[in-house]
């Protein structure tokens, strides 16, 4: 099974797939008859979901996850799989709504970028840096909305599992 937890219009909804189990996916524990399919080469697709279709537009925005239009309304996404689910735990940066948080390096790696500098504020689930271990880029997003207190890491610092890397207010 593969779980995503997707954030959007302020709700978080687990939507999981079967590889072994085609056009079946579970949206917060229900079954539903589910199939997508790009349309030509253009970020268009076709969800068809207990038998009913809608057409989605999907934008990449950098940075902050996935614009989808769909129906005429537009909603801003941020979809977190099972592996970023499990490294932010591990970072410790599922703070509290308000506050000071932390976000530390859920494991030992090299500081590819840094997207925030410190007074920007933040989305919540917007990046904040690429840390690339073992071959592997991953993103660690803000746990929140807030503002950037401080960034302690650079681009090209090696860090430990454990270093603080980015503090929100």
């Amino acid at each position: 099974m593969v779980k995503y937890a997707v954030h959007v219009a302020g709700r978080e909804v687990e939507v999981a797939f079967d590889p072994r189990r085609p056009g079946c996916a579970w949206i917060d524990g229900v079954a539903v008859a589910a199939d997508c399919q790009q349309v030509g080469s253009q970020p268009v697709f076709s969800l068809l979901v207990d038998g009913r279709a809608y057409e989605l537009v999907v934008q990449d925005v950098p940075g902050e996850g996935l614009r989808i239009g769909v129906g005429g309304a537009l909603y801003d996404v941020a979809v977190e799989d099972e592996r970023a689910r499990e490294l932010a735990r591990l970072a410790g940066r599922r703070g509290e709504a308000g506050g000071e948080t932390p976000v530390k390096a859920p494991m030992p790696g090299l500081v590819v970028s840094v997207a925030v500098s410190p007074g920007d504020e933040v989305a919540a689930h917007q990046r904040l840096l690429i840390l690339e271990a073992m071959k592997m880029e991953n993103e660690l997003r803000a746990p929140r909305a807030g503002r950037v207190r401080a960034v302690h890491v650079g681009p090209g610092e090696k860090v430990e599992q454990g270093r603080l890397l980015v503090v929100l207010d």
